[in-house]
């Protein structure tokens, strides 16, 4: 029988775990902390039908909250713009310590074998591909390495160059968040309730406040790593604007870093596949990733079922469904991220002042019919201010190349074709 090791108990590694453990495979789960530490103590959103499209039954409806629809904040704080409301409850929030919890069990109810408190150095190569990991203890070999440890794994991060796989971020792709939800002195809410700031107090990133019965959600987030300073100006100016927060902290408070960017060009190699964080399957303007990672592990677990052997050849097909169903939908959202990431505090205000920023560009739906006025207005409003104009021909000259990028990955494994694609999908 063939040996698949998962590597960290991340959600779409999870995920794959029991699927493939449910087929009968022989799988075992390796994770760095004890049972009870996984899962950030805080709640995030998700597609509630990513229970189903992932293979696992879905938990009680009890542990789902409604999601707010989002307003956004200019940096001055004299304007907004609030998003669409989600009238068909198809996303909610999920206390990412119960959702880790309910897979850990459900993959050990599947047949999986979960060991915690297991450190992994390294994966372990030979002949040019994956046979195994290096821990503090031992070597432990398998067919194939299911990467799930995550932003900064030892697995990844340790594949030899021939992989093509990146072994590293960039720091402008990693986002530092501080997390806290802060006890409410009354029940009252108002609305809206969920809202995102951008150059929030100066700092180079965006905040938000989620307004709750019984506690406010409370995320500070930079390009740049925290500290204490920037935080607590950050959660001052907060308490000035929702005096409904009280300071005691009923959950959270500690900074994270999560990985924010379009899915890695290159996420196989021969006994390996990466998924979740490992491969950066985040939503990009908010670094949800929970239903990304859900779907992929799926994916991920039907390929390895049908596969002959864990070459790259035979992984590939893993790559080329998860980019086609659901990794190519985050591309217009990353080059619009990475276009506002470029600008100043100034420089946004004045874009929702002038109405150049709107909905449509925040959504990154790229493909907005704009009217003849409307396109006219946001061209004679940049053009008012200069240095406006390229980030914005380059983000929609990026938006423009998408649907010819995506035509250049193939369908089958080809190394030369590949590297062409992955060049003009990082040039995006």
């Amino acid at each position: 029988m063939k040996k698949i090791l998962v590597a960290g108990a991340g959600i779409g590694g999870l995920v794959a775990a029991a699927n493939l453990a449910k087929n009968g495979f022989d799988v075992t789960l390796l994770e760095k902390q004890n049972r009870d530490s996984i899962g950030h103590d805080w709640l995030d959103t998700m597609l509630k039908s990513a229970f189903e499209e992932s293979g696992i039954p879905c938990p009680d409806s009890s542990v789902f909250s409604p999601q707010h629809n989002v307003c956004f904040h200019n940096p001055n704080k004299s304007m907004s713009l609030t998003a669409p409301e989600n009238t068909d409850n198809s996303a909610a929030y999920i206390d990412r310590k119960f959702l880790s919890a309910y897979l850990i069990d459900y993959a050990e109810k599947c047949g999986a074998e979960l060991r915690f408190g297991v450190n992994i150095r390294k994966a372990v190569t030979k002949n040019s591909r994956i046979v195994g990991v290096e821990t503090d203890t031992e070597v432990i070999d398998c067919d194939l390495l299911i990467d799930s440890a995550g932003l900064d794994s030892p697995a990844r991060k340790s594949l030899p160059d021939e992989s093509g796989v990146r072994k590293e971020l960039k720091e402008s792709e990693i986002f530092s968040a501080y997390r806290a939800y802060y006890e409410n002195i009354t029940d009252e809410t108002s609305e809206p309730r969920y809202n995102i700031y951008f150059f929030h107090c100066g700092n180079g990133g965006m905040d938000w406040v989620i307004k709750e019965k019984g506690f406010t959600d409370i995320l500070v987030g930079n390009f740049t790593p925290l500290n204490e300073q920037k935080i607590k100006a950050a959660t001052e100016d907060f308490f000035k604007d929702y005096p409904n927060m009280g300071r005691k902290i009923v959950r959270g408070g500690y900074c994270a870093q999560i990985p924010l960017r379009r899915t890695l060009p290159v996420i196989v190699w021969n006994g390996y596949a990466a998924v979740g964080d490992s491969a950066v399957m985040v939503e990009p303007m908010s670094g949800s990733g929970i239903s990304l990672s859900m779907k992929a592990g799926k994916i991920l677990a039907d390929t390895v079922t049908k596969a002959v052997d864990y070459s790259k050849e035979s992984l590939w097909n893993y790559q080329y469904r998860y980019f086609n169903e659901l990794g190519n939908s985050q591309l217009s959202s990353d080059i619009m991220k990475n276009c506002l990431a470029s600008m100043t505090a100034e420089d946004i205000d004045y874009l929702f002042e002038k109405k150049i920023l709107t909905n449509a560009e925040l959504a990154a739906q790229g493909a907005t019919k704009y009217t003849v006025t409307e396109f006219l207005a946001k061209g004679v409003n940049l053009c008012l201010r200069p240095r406006l104009i390229m980030p914005f021909i380059r983000a929609f000259a990026s938006i423009a190349k998408i649907g010819k990028t995506l035509k250049l990955m193939p369908e089958e494994y080809s190394k030369e074709q590949i590297d062409i694609w992955a060049k003009e999908y990082e040039k995006l």
